[in-house]
């Protein structure tokens, strides 16, 4: 896989993003990703075709957008309340 620059890239693209979604929507206490289905995804990108590939990938990446919840509205602070804690006193 690594001799695969598109896909190297779409990791290096792709894993960032997914981490910072999952750091931001996941409920508190949920494990990040089940470690069975990273090994399941690494076999099949690594031994099926393309079709076997895509849509394992496809369904790992479905499984981790419907464990995503969408955190209650916040009020959103004044700008200047955002930066007070470095005005000068």
């Amino acid at each position: 896989m690594s001799g695969n620059p598109i896909f190297v890239r779409l990791l290096d693209e792709l894993l960032p993003t997914t981490s910072l979604l999952m750091a931001l929507y996941k409920a508190p206490g949920q494990p990040m990703c089940v470690a069975h289905s990273h090994q399941q995804l690494l076999v099949t990108l690594t031994g099926a075709g393309s079709a076997a590939a895509a849509t394992e990938t496809r369904r790992h990446l479905n499984e981790i957008e419907r464990s995503l919840s969408q955190p209650a509205p916040r009020a959103a602070a004044p700008l200047r309340d955002v930066f007070k804690g470095y005005r000068a006193a």
